[in-house]
Parts: C-alpha cells; structure tokens; sequence
C-alpha cells in the first residue's frame, strides 16, 4: 500500500517592517507621551532640520585665547562692529571680561587690551552695544552694568569713556556711568539709566550733547527698572512704522509711536502687555524677520502677537510653545543666574536660546530651526556670550576665550588645529503603537544616514513603552542593557558628495509602543534620514 504523503502550505511570515522617518519637527513636550506626531521628537541633542532631515549643528572652534578678568575669567559680551567699508576694512569684533576690551578682530592667542575698567568688581563686562551712524562718522556705543558708557570710534580705532559734561565728547543732564544700555530709535540715541524706569535721548543724529529723560514707569504696571529698549518696523494697518519699545524686569512691554519724545502730539503709547517677568541681563530680545521676538521666564514670544491683541497667557503664541514644560523647568532652576541671551546662528538658520548651566558641568542651549520652527538641545558648546560677525557665530566662554561656530568639528585648538573633537549627537523619535495595542517583539533595526565620513560612528536600538533613557555613546561600546549588538554589512550608494549608509543591527525587547534611539559620533556633516525596524507582534490585547 502507498504511502499517502500529506503536503503542508507554508506558515505566512509573521515578521513585519516598518519606517520610521527621522523627526524634522524637532522636540515636543507638551502633548501626551502617546499623542506625539512622528513628525516630532521625544528629545535631540546636537541636531537642527536640514534639507534632508536632522543633521548635526555646526562645530566649533578657537578664535582668540587668553583673555582674563579680575575675579574670572569669564568672557561676559561679545561686540561685533562692520565699519563703513565695503572692503570690511573698518570691520572690528571686541569681546570684554570685568578686565576691560579686547581687540579679537583676528584670530590670536595673545589679544590686546583696548579698554581698562575703572569698576572690575560686580558685573563689570555685562553691557549692551550698538552702532550709530552720525555725519562725523560711525561709531559702536557700549553700555556698561558697572563702567557707564564708552564710544568706539571708526576713523580713529579708538576708544573713549563718556564723561559728563557739556564739552565735546560728553554727555550732559545725567550721568553717562550710569547708563547701562543703548539703542538707536528714529536717528537718536536712548540710553537706559541704571536702576531707574527713566532712558535718556539725544538729538536727532547726536552721539553727545544734552540727553532729555522719559520715564516709562508711569505705564509700568509690575514695577521694576527699566531693562531694555527696541527699535521695531510695524505696520498696524495705516503703513509701516517704526514703534520704542520698552521692557521692564517685571516684564512690562510698552510700546510708543511718534517722532518727537517731547511732544504728546507727535509721541504716545501705542499698547501695554506683560509677559511675567523676563531672565537676568539684557540681551533679552532679537530682530527675525520684520518681527522682536522677546525672551521672557515663561518662553520667547515675538511681540507682533502681542500688538495683535493675544493674550499674553495663551501659549500658543510662544515660539517656545511645543516646549513650554521643558523651558519653564529649564528657568526654575537658572532663573537668578546670568548667561541668558538670545542670538541668530546664520550658518545653522537657527534661533539661539543661551543659557547658564547652573552647575552641572553640561553646556546646553535651545535650538530652534528657522525653517521647521522645531527646536531642540545644543550640547557640547561652551556658550556664555555671542554675537554675529562677518556673518558668523562668536561666542565667549567662562575660561577667556572667544569661538567661532563653523564646520563640523568641535574643540579645534587654535595652537593645534589638527585637534578636535567628534560631535556627539543623539535622538529619541517619538513613539508609535504601529497602528494596534499588541505586544511587538523588535529583531532588527536599520538606520539611515548621509554623511561624508567613510564609516560613520553611530549606534541605534528600539525603545518600548516611554522608555527615555540615553543610549551609551558608540564610543564606549555598541549595545544596551539587553544583549549585543549583530553587527550587519553597511549597504551604501552614493548620494551628492556623501554616501547614504544604512547598518543593519540586531535588536531585543518588547512592548506595545516602540520608539528609535540613535546616537552617533560624527566628524562630518552627517543628517539622519530615518530608521527601518523589523518586528514581530501578537499576544493578547
């Protein structure tokens, strides 16, 4: 008899695939842990939108060294000057410690001292500047928090305190050591007196001369001493116009429309708002784009919101609004501390919130991409003061240097430029129940980067259930608490001047929601496209 030979179909593959891209959206902190778009991020470090995804922010590099103050070193203001030449000629950058000015136009480990402080003690260093263009020429007016006001002038390379007095080269009606902050506003110069809701304004076009007070406090319903003072383009339907406006500490925002401060005919309020107090120091606002975004305690808010007639207290007019949670965690703990600033990074396209760091030994600031409005962490950047120069990014550090943000290297020593340092950059995506509440079983994931560098060092592994912890750096071995790594082949294609490499790596763990750590140590620009994983799920609900 025959044996009868019992044919079986196949089990189906049980092995299922998914693509997670990288989250151009930047972080997000404020919607439920479930509710986050894969568009955005649990948290980034070291990573700002790019036109391909997430790439890593630009490196950093010594400028100047040697810098020193009287109790730090600590450089405290950054002040960049473009001369009247086209060929950059008279172009200058000075940095101050509570020494005085230095001179860092170039690059140098021995700067001079351009400026000695009478005061070193206290905020000595902590100042404003701005630029102002008279018939006699152009000049960089800078306000100190403990030394008053010096002017540097262009066609001598000099430098000179402001004394008062009704001689030529002095201030008369208040006393120029008191000034602590300048701005420019319809052709005069205004001054912030020191401790007092009063700014003082010169003549139309006058660097000198006899000031006149305006007391803000009247319309400064919190209290407290006048902070700053903004010169805003804004059109409110009857053309565009150019409105003072006026920050307190307490977070007053007074704005005023007109030309003549003397007159009520031709000078009155246009509107008052308040924004619940704003960070120690007064680099505190920024131009972007026709528009003042201001730095407050509970986000940045551009003040075009506010003249719209949006209350202060509805969130989502903070730029910072995805964030709001993390910022205001951020600020409970640096708030009495100085360090805080607000700065444009034009080789990144991204909106700079610098902050102390209150010692934890970690620098960080918050980055927001112009164009996806997304932000994230900066880490590994020893920020404490900045400025725009010649289109570039200098900041100050807390050990008397000055820094060029560029290329794609952090640390490079300005004695020994062979050095640097690899960017350390890191990503948690947002998580995903992949469309069901089942259990999933992650066997591999794959990311997908572009980068320059012939083997790119990165690590990558599925987290579960809101799980947010850090993945170890490459650097101290590839793997995670619960296994090893397998290692697969690099599959690569040539992508631009780059290569796209997509490593393929074991994975273990379980859970009903997965998320995408990576983290990676790059010596090239390097953007993170997104990540494939391969999963199994079942189990019951």
């Amino acid at each position: 008899m025959t044996a009868l030979t019992i044919h079986r179909r196949p089990s189906p593959g049980t092995v299922q695939d998914a693509h997670l891209p990288a989250p151009m959206g930047g972080m997000n902190t404020v919607s439920a842990a479930s509710a986050v778009p894969m568009s955005d991020a649990t948290w980034t470090y070291n990573l700002i939108a790019g036109d391909r995804g997430p790439r890593t922010r630009s490196g950093w590099r010594e400028w100047v060294t040697g810098m020193t103050g009287a109790l730090d070193d600590v450089v405290r203001t950054v002040l960049p000057f473009t001369g009247s030449q086209k060929s950059g000629a008279g172009n200058k950058l000075f940095a101050c410690t509570s020494t005085g000015i230095w001179d860092c136009s170039a690059s140098t480990a021995a700067p001079s001292l351009a400026v000695t402080f009478d005061i070193t003690a206290g905020e000595a260093g902590y100042g404003s500047g701005t630029v102002v263009a008279t018939a006699a020429g152009r000049f960089l007016v800078y306000c100190d928090e403990e030394n008053g006001m010096y002017v540097y002038t262009e066609t001598t390379a000099a430098w000179a305190k402001v004394t008062q007095g009704s001689g030529a080269g002095q201030i008369d009606g208040v006393n120029p050591d008191n000034l602590v902050f300048a701005t420019v506003w319809k052709s005069r110069l205004w001054l912030v007196e020191r401790d007092t809701s009063k700014a003082w304004y010169l003549d139309v076009n006058s660097l000198f001369g006899t000031a006149a007070s305006f007391d803000f406090g009247t319309r400064m319903r919190a209290g407290g001493p006048l902070v700053s003072l903004y010169s805003w383009s804004y059109d409110a339907g009857g053309g565009l116009d150019s409105l003072l406006v006026a920050v307190s500490v307490a977070g007053d925002v007074v704005a005023y429309q007109g030309t003549d401060p003397t007159s009520v005919n031709t000078f009155g309020l246009k509107g008052a708002w308040s924004v619940a107090g704003v960070p120690p120091g007064r680099r505190i606002a920024i131009d972007q784009g026709g528009d003042i975004l201001l730095l407050s305690l509970i986000g940045v808010v551009p003040l075009s919101k506010l003249v719209a007639g949006t209350s202060s207290e509805e969130k989502g007019i903070y730029t910072t609004a995805k964030i709001s949670n993390l910022f205001l965690s951020l600020v409970a703990t640096r708030k009495n501390l100085l360090g805080w600033g607000i700065y444009m990074h034009p080789a990144d396209n991204a909106l700079l919130v610098t902050m102390p760091q209150a010692g934890s030994g970690v620098n960080l600031q918050l980055a927001m991409s112009m164009s996806t409005r997304g932000w994230g962490y900066y880490r590994d950047v020893p920020i404490h003061s900045a400025g725009v120069w010649e289109r570039e990014l200098y900041f100050g550090t807390e050990d008397g240097r000055l820094c060029i943000s560029t290329g794609d290297v952090d640390g490079v020593a300005l004695g020994n430029p062979d050095t640097y340092i690899p960017i350390d950059y890191s990503a948690l995506t947002a998580y995903s129940n992949l469309g069901n509440a089942r259990m999933k079983r992650v066997a591999m994931v794959r990311p997908i980067v572009v980068s320059g560098q012939t083997t790119p060092v990165l690590t990558a592994a599925a987290r579960f259930d809101f799980d947010v912890r850090e993945l170890p750096s490459p650097g101290a071995g590839i793997g995670n608490e619960d296994g090893t790594w397998d290692n697969g082949t690099w599959d690569d294609s040539v992508w631009s001047e780059d290569a796209t490499y997509q490593p393929t790596l074991g994975a273990c763990g379980s859970g009903r929601s997965i998320a995408v750590a990576i983290r990676g140590s790059a010596a090239t620009r390097t953007t993170w496209i997104g990540t494939d994983i391969a999963f199994t799920e079942g189990g019951p609900f």
